[in-house]
């Protein structure tokens, strides 16, 4: 059996599964918007400064930067030692980190 839950509005009540008003919110880092923002980095849109900046202020309180750490790390190490433009080193050490969580992002 659901579980229920009695919600008060100003004027009525509403009786319905708990479960109904739920909203899942699935955690950062499974979030395909922000790796949107690391993807920019990649392609030579933005630099690690803007990216981090960036998800602070789209993400608030969701965007902990310690549990993004190993990702910003392991890519700035590539992108500082990059002499290409296009960022290829960059970008394949991008789209490994997105294969072993799982996702994946068409180029922009």
């Amino acid at each position: 059996m659901a579980e229920h839950q009695v919600f008060r509005c100003d004027t009525f009540f509403i009786s319905e599964p708990l479960a109904d008003f739920l909203v899942q919110v699935p955690p950062l880092l499974d979030d395909i918007r922000a790796w949107r923002l690391f993807q920019a980095w990649t392609y030579g849109h933005a630099n690690p400064t803007l990216v981090t900046d960036a998800m602070e202020v789209v993400f608030g309180e969701q965007y902990v930067r310690e549990e993004w750490e190993e990702t910003i790390v392991s890519m700035h190490e590539v992108w500082e030692d990059e002499d290409e433009e296009s960022l290829p080193w960059t970008r394949g050490v991008f789209q490994e980190i997105l294969g072993h969580r799982g996702l994946s992002l068409p180029p922009p």
